[in-house]
């Protein structure tokens, strides 16, 4: 999805009855916008609560969160890495006492990343 981005520099002097300028300049197709990327953690036959959503290569995380689908799910933490890179969320097992019922409840992480300046 690519989104048209304007900027409107607008100038004013009110010094000896002067009136101000506006000017509007749409920035470049070309240019990067920010993305969010999602990553599936939890559910059936999952070994972990733990799963990152990556950002790509270009960008850096700049928020984050999850959506959890099972209703009494327990999250242990929702935070982004160190270097930046994504957004990881980690959440507790059930504790379960038939060997056929999942452990990890499903969800889904999500990282807001930005491009970087350079």
């Amino acid at each position: 999805m690519r989104r048209r981005v304007v900027v409107i520099v607008a100038a004013a002097i009110v010094v000896g009855g002067v009136g101000g300028t506006a000017v509007a300049m749409a920035a470049s197709d070309a240019e990067p916008t920010n993305k969010i990327v999602t990553m599936k953690g939890g559910g059936q036959g999952a070994d972990s609560g733990r799963v990152t959503a990556k950002c790509p290569k270009g960008f850096q995380v700049t928020g984050g969160g999850f959506k959890n689908k099972v209703s009494l799910q327990y999250f242990l933490a929702s935070y982004p890495e160190s270097d930046l890179s994504g957004w990881t969320v980690e959440e507790r097992p059930f504790e379960v006492t038939d060997p056929h019922q999942e452990r990890w409840g499903e969800f889904e992480a999500y990282a807001v990343c930005a491009p970087v300046a350079g």
